[in-house]
């Protein structure tokens, strides 16, 4: 999800405990990696929402973070393990 969202524009909040914490998401360049404690997630926030420049200049890093494909590489993936889903054989006779 991170890679679609930084895609996007999206400064990411995540947990250290996720993978995207500290590679993908880069604290305080594309976004933010927080402890798990609800005042520092609050901040994060705020911090982004409450000043809109620098939303931008994260938003900014967070489109350069990632590869120029990755939301349409999401798409095609994700259509093909629905593409998957619909040809299985216990998903057949479930529709007949």
């Amino acid at each position: 999800m991170c890679n679609e969202a930084l895609q996007c524009g999206v400064p990411c909040l995540v947990s250290p405990h996720v993978g995207a914490g500290g590679e993908l998401v880069r604290d305080q360049d594309n976004g933010y990696v927080c402890a798990l404690d609800e005042q520092v997630w609050v901040d994060a926030a705020r911090g982004l929402l409450e000043h809109p420049a620098h939303w931008e200049a994260m938003s900014r890093q967070a489109r350069q973070s990632v590869r120029r494909d990755a939301l349409a590489d999401a798409a095609a993936r994700f259509a093909a393990a629905v593409d998957h889903l619909l040809r299985a054989p216990a998903r057949q006779e479930a529709v007949q």
